[in-house]
């Protein structure tokens, strides 16, 4: 897990992009009202789903540069982060699979199906756990551990048509905070890569002279 370490340098970029994010979602709103920035394939929706895709990209490539626990979490990041993007997906009804796909069926074999593959694959790597349990433990684990803080707001918004007397107010934030969630995922994915790239790049470079 030495490659999930976020030092002050991190914590800085990612407060500043997080800073630009809601500057840009409260102008937006400002410009095309709260419920129309986010609405879905408006502004934030579309936003998120970048985010997502990104996490999954690079949490799944920084896996091919990890081992042990570091790739098991790794591994874990990037099917959350699809799952997500599958949760935010949702599709024009054309036929019968864009039917199934935003149907509530899906969403049961969707989580059936990570279940089944999840679980036998913590069973044969259950030796890593204690190493994931104290990585939850660390102060390392906050771009995670906020994430999910700003996930469950978000979720105890959904349905509430107005906040503090305005209309919309909660579908803005409830997107808003879902994006801001997605985005730390993204850059904690980022930061996993780089740092596991260069020890990999590092590691490469270091058996020639080893050899000799």
């Amino acid at each position: 897990m030495n490659h999930f370490r976020f030092g002050q340098r991190f914590s800085i970029w990612t407060g500043v992009g997080a800073a630009i994010i809601i500057v840009a979602a409260l102008a937006m709103a400002a410009a095309l009202g709260l419920r129309n920035t986010s609405l879905e394939d408006h502004p934030l929706e579309i936003a998120q789903e970048i985010a997502l895709v990104a996490a999954v990209v690079v949490f799944a490539w920084s896996a091919i540069h990890q081992q042990s626990a570091g790739r098991m979490a790794s591994i874990g990041a990037a099917v959350v982060s699809a799952v997500f993007y599958l949760r935010e997906l949702e599709l024009q009804v054309v036929g019968p699979v864009t039917d199934y796909l935003n149907s509530g069926s899906f969403r049961l074999h969707e989580a059936a199906l990570v279940v089944l593959i999840a679980v036998p694959y913590i069973v044969l790597r259950w030796r890593l756990m204690p190493t994931l349990v104290d990585y939850v433990r660390s102060r390392d684990v906050w771009p995670f551990a906020t994430a999910a803080i700003l996930l469950i707001i978000a979720d105890r918004l959904d349905g509430h048509g107005f906040l503090f007397g305005i209309r919309s107010l909660p579908i803005f934030i409830e997107e808003l905070f879902e994006l801001l969630a997605y985005y730390l995922m993204m850059c904690a994915g980022i930061r996993v890569l780089v740092t596991a790239r260069k020890a990999a790049d590092e590691s490469s470079a270091a058996e020639p002279l080893t050899r000799h």
